[in-house]
């Protein structure tokens, strides 16, 4: 073999060997990431389960804290109970089942009286959405409830009637469970007493879940009523104002809007190429020497309609007793 080729051999052999030390490094090193990599994906994966079935443990500190931000929340909320109360009238529970019969019929008089005088239009079948207790009495436990909703229903009808709507279209009071079931009477919920009086007494008791969103039915009832009127912009408009505003006069009833559907009178406005004939103003009939003041000759487009309108309410009624309990918090020890 000459001395060429075994230079070549040589160098070849070399370089073979720094290539195979190389890769061995190469292959060393990524090996040692890989299980670097997956030891500290085990560890975190074994921190977050540990996280996921571990029990809350909060400090007692922040335990004290929030015991008393919630004493002093519900404090503030028997407040607005206590000051919204004194704005109803008190529920009559002596309500005798045939009076609130004989009230219902001087109510549906005296409403059909003030509409014949105001030329306000009513239904054939005005019966203020009640006819069950206009021919017959509620039974004995439900008697204050329905009396309490007439009396209700009567007020509204006022409101609107003095505002001078055009019409009532419609009223209805759907009839609830309890008007048929004495066990589905709606009565408050009792307050609860906390369990633990003392920190002491607190740290024995064992954690709980965090207490649902107080039953609005521990609160408060609510009465469905369903009515449509037609009537001028403003009439309207001055009868839900004063609907809307009904709590700020003492004995005056909750009512809440669910729904509020307008319509216009007209849909479809007058030809745009329509021409007006001047017309003189008539002069006033109760005075001989009164004369014409002018001449009309113009005529409304659009906003000299009637409105109809379309209300879903709520009557709610709130307990005379605040009922919302204090949730437990969690002890620590």
């Amino acid at each position: 073999m000459s001395q060429p080729q075994n230079k070549f051999i040589i160098g070849y052999s070399v370089v073979s060997v720094l290539g195979a030390g190389i890769l061995g490094y190469l292959c060393y090193s990524a090996k040692s990431t890989q299980e670097e990599a997956q030891n500290s994906l085990t560890s975190q994966q074994g921190k977050l389960n540990t996280l996921k079935t571990a029990a809350l443990f909060p400090k007692q500190e922040n335990v004290d804290a929030k015991r008393e931000q919630v004493s002093k929340f519900s404090s503030e909320v028997d407040k607005l109970h206590t000051a919204l109360i004194a704005y109803q009238t008190p529920l009559d529970t002596e309500t005798a089942p045939d009076k609130v019969t004989v009230k219902f019929g001087e109510f549906k008089s005296r409403l059909e009286l003030i509409a014949k005088g105001r030329g306000i239009k009513l239904p054939a079948d005005f019966n203020l959405g009640m006819t069950r207790y206009l021919t017959g009495a509620p039974i004995k436990e439900a008697a204050p409830q329905i009396n309490y909703l007439g009396t209700s229903v009567n007020t509204l009808l006022t409101i609107l009637f003095n505002h001078g709507i055009s019409s009532l279209d419609d009223i209805s009071c759907p009839e609830m469970p309890y008007e048929k079931d004495t066990t589905q009477v709606v009565a408050p919920v009792p307050k609860k007493k906390p369990a633990a009086s003392s920190k002491k007494d607190a740290a024995k008791v064992a954690p709980k879940v965090e207490a649902p969103v107080l039953n609005e039915n521990a609160v408060f009832n609510r009465y469905k009523i369903n009515l449509r009127f037609t009537g001028s912009e403003k009439a309207v408009q001055e009868a839900l104002n004063e609907i809307a505003t009904l709590p700020d006069t003492q004995g005056g009833p909750f009512f809440v809007i669910n729904l509020l559907r307008v319509e216009n009178e007209v849909s479809i406005g007058p030809a745009k190429d329509q021409t007006v004939t001047p017309t003189p103003i008539p002069p006033d009939p109760n005075n001989p020497t009164a004369t014409s003041t002018g001449v009309i000759d113009s005529k409304f487009i659009v906003g000299n309609e009637k409105i109809s309108v379309g209300l879903d309410l709520d009557l709610l009624r709130f307990f005379d007793v605040p009922s919302a309990a204090e949730p437990e918090s969690p002890a620590v020890k």
